[in-house]
């Protein structure tokens, strides 16, 4: 099966749509042909999937070394410079050490946020604005909404965040440590550890 190599020497794959691939397609509300994907291999992170339309980035899965079933379908110019500013950002990213302040990270691509409901829209708005290398509770987000009592929906919504990394929902944590991760824990300490950030096991 070929494969393509980015310029930046990121592997990006052109294989045919499995079953897993087409329920995710379903679940992100476009038809096949009018999104682009690329697989990218991260310095700690491992394989992720970019799914972008013509509007922006629409997802990043996290992936298992040969799951993915990853496809460019003759994508769009505009899907192409999508995912080639979301390589550049995440693989810049993915290579810092912590301890900086995320100076000199490339710009971020434009994201497509369009299937997501108003509420977990705002929430992720405001957990967009979490600087690098800083974190903030999942109460301190619901009283920014003006629903103090709304923690618990703040985390959900967040577990509904499509494109992590890109959108910091790993910069939330619980008040009494870590709290979730729609990835995984040892995912989350990871990207904290990127960024600087060290949590204690418990």
């Amino acid at each position: 099966m070929p494969r393509q190599r980015s310029t930046s020497g990121v592997a990006s794959v052109r294989l045919s749509a499995s079953p897993r691939s087409q329920r995710r397609q379903r679940r992100e509300r476009l038809p096949l042909a009018a999104l682009a994907r690329r697989l990218l291999t991260l310095p700690r992170v491992g394989e992720v999937e970019l799914v972008a339309s013509q509007q922006g980035l629409r997802a990043l899965h996290f992936t298992a070394v040969g799951e993915a079933s990853h496809l460019e379908l003759e994508p769009t110019t505009a899907a192409h410079a999508i995912l080639d500013r979301a390589e550049r950002y995440l693989v810049a990213y993915a290579s810092r050490s912590g301890g900086d302040d995320g100076a000199g990270l490339p710009a971020m691509p434009r994201l497509d946020l369009t299937a997501l409901t108003p509420f977990t829209r705002e929430v992720l708005q405001l957990t967009s604005a979490i600087a690098f290398g800083q974190t903030q509770s999942y109460g301190t987000i619901a009283w920014q909404l003006g629903k103090p009592g709304a923690a618990r929906a703040v985390g959900q919504a967040m577990g509904r965040n499509p494109v992590p990394i890109l959108i910091p929902c790993h910069r939330v944590l619980a008040g009494s440590g870590l709290g979730g991760f729609s990835c995984g824990d040892e995912l989350k300490r990871i990207l904290l550890a990127i960024e600087g950030v060290t949590l204690f096991r418990r």
